[in-house]
């Protein structure tokens, strides 16, 4: 699973329960695919990875918020 192998090489804070981790991004990459598949579902005539600027921005922005958090 994509998440055991990012999980390994992160470096928590000691606090954190390693499974705990594990569940949070999978639901947060369950998330994404959802929107990107609802996305895709809206605009069908997207092939080319230069039509999908949007989404690929949008999937920055929560992976940004997912390594660095949300809290200033």
């Amino acid at each position: 699973m994509v998440v055991n192998s990012v999980v390994e090489r992160l470096e928590l804070r000691p606090e954190l329960d390693v499974e705990a981790v594990k569940r949070f991004l999978a639901m947060a990459i369950q998330a994404m695919s959802a929107k990107i598949q609802i996305y895709f579902n809206q605009h069908p005539d997207l092939n080319k990875i230069e039509d999908m600027g949007p989404i690929i921005d949008e999937v920055k922005v929560y992976m940004d918020m997912v390594e660095h958090g949300i809290v200033a």
